[in-house]
């Protein structure tokens, strides 16, 4: 019996471990890289590490030919467009509503809120999306499932106004080609929470 082997594999003369199966860690590692279950293929280790390390060139190439046909600066741009309209649509709808409704307390103020207390947000569409693997790389802090956009209006209180400025960086986005963004809305319970005339 080998020593240190459990006595598993004892007078079968394996010495290249290459040619033991495939483990766990490779396999779902190659299944995170293609997304494809390659347990039943039956691969040795050699084998899985030589699919792993193709599954790795194949992403760089792909990253590659999108950095090379500028798509990386074009959803940059597409971004910025629609904090922009985010910002534009923001401004307009306070421009709307110009009375102050009440105040909300926030630590050692009082913000005027000029309507319903509420946020709405844009979730993210799957991470096969080639915007969203453009944003999980640049924007690693922004965890969750919710796409952040910087706009102007992002720590307002007013629900509406949330609304509107999503949903013209919705608009945006969807011009330019990411699918599968929903709008979100969530309104806050109590008595401010009522729809004002």
């Amino acid at each position: 019996m080998g020593y240190g082997d459990g006595g598993r594999y004892h007078n079968v003369g394996l010495s290249r471990r290459d040619l033991l199966p495939a483990t766990r860690k490779q396999l779902a590692t190659l299944y995170r890289l293609t997304r494809r279950d390659h347990s039943a293929l039956g691969l040795n280790r050699g084998q899985a590490s030589e699919a792993i390390d193709k599954a790795v060139e194949a992403k760089e190439e792909k990253r590659a030919r999108r950095n090379a046909g500028g798509f990386e600066r074009l959803y940059e741009i597409v971004y910025r467009q629609a904090a922009q309209a985010a910002t534009d649509a923001g401004r307009s709808w306070l421009a709307r509503h110009p009375e102050k409704l009440f105040d909300v307390a926030e630590a050692d103020t009082l913000t005027p809120c000029h309507g319903v207390v509420g946020y709405a947000f844009l979730r993210k569409p799957p991470r096969s999306n080639p915007f969203m693997q453009w944003f999980a790389e640049h924007h690693p802090e922004a965890k969750g499932d919710v796409l952040v956009i910087d706009h102007e209006f992002m720590g307002r209180w007013e629900r509406d106004l949330h609304v509107a400025c999503q949903a013209a960086a919705l608009k945006i986005l969807k011009r330019q080609g990411v699918q599968g963004l929903r709008l979100f809305v969530r309104e806050e319970p109590g008595e401010n929470s009522r729809i004002q005339a």
